[in-house]
């Protein structure tokens, strides 16, 4: 039982550890980017990642989005989103597949 309990731990560490990064290991040559919105294009979605690193991906009429587990328009999309874009890679850059959308992080306020 420890045993499994280790491994699961372990496991949970290294996702945790990657998408703090910013990107994750994606399926079929794909890559996985997570952020916050810092710019919307109707063409271009630019993402700041945890690391401060800033990443562009080309949107298309194919790509998807994603809101609350939610079929979403491109409108839906505003700045200071956090997203999570699973894109495959065109030439120089990305090209997103799918925006997954989530609310905004809430700041603490300080009284």
């Amino acid at each position: 039982m420890k045993r499994i309990a280790g491994s699961t731990l372990a496991a949970l560490w290294l996702v945790v550890a990657l998408f703090a990064a910013g990107g994750a290991p994606a399926h079929e040559g794909k890559k996985h980017f997570v952020g916050t919105v810092t710019r919307i294009d109707p063409n271009l979605l630019t993402i700041e990642a945890k690391d401060a690193k800033t990443v562009e991906v080309v949107l298309t009429a194919a790509t998807v989005y994603v809101k609350d587990k939610k079929p979403a328009k491109f409108k839906d999309l505003a700045l200071g989103d956090r997203v999570v874009v699973h894109a495959t890679p065109k030439g120089a850059g990305f090209q997103a597949e799918e925006v997954e959308i989530a609310p905004p992080q809430k700041t603490k306020s300080r009284s």
